[in-house]
């Protein structure tokens, strides 16, 4: 019984931080989106990660580039102290996204306990979130 409200209380977190996700623009494709499943290895996407930086520094937009650049280093940080997905996996939404007034605030959201273990990694820069995979989770 306790476990079944624990599941519950976690879906409801989830739905909120979907909500909130799905709210954020960027203004390019500056918005990286990171899910990695429990079986994956930190230390192999982290490694993406920065391969992913060298290819960032051929983008030809000063500002898109180091927005792009400040979030796969973003993700980056915060899969630093990690060995492990955990149990059912990790998922880091980060990046640089529209406030008004052709301004933009950098946001990192991570979630460390989803009410389901995610099934598949993906790496994606866009100009949304991908949050397809948290939406099958509810």
């Amino acid at each position: 019984m306790a476990a079944d409200s624990e599941k519950q209380a976690a879906k409801l977190r989830l739905k909120r931080v979907l909500e909130d996700l799905m709210g954020l623009r960027g203004m390019g494709t500056e918005l990286v989106t990171v899910i990695i499943p429990p079986e994956r290895q930190v230390a192999d996407v982290r490694h993406q990660l920065a391969n992913e930086s060298g290819q960032a520094r051929n983008i030809k937009s000063n500002l898109t580039r180091k927005h792009v650049i400040d979030a796969i280093e973003s993700a980056s940080a915060a899969l630093a102290n990690r060995r492990n997905a955990g149990e059912k996996g990790i998922a880091v939404f980060t990046g640089h996204v529209i406030v008004g007034n052709n301004k933009s605030r950098m946001t990192t959201i991570v979630i460390e306990d989803p009410p389901e273990p995610f099934t598949s990694f993906r790496y994606r820069c866009d100009s949304t979130f991908e949050t397809s995979q948290l939406e099958c989770l509810l």
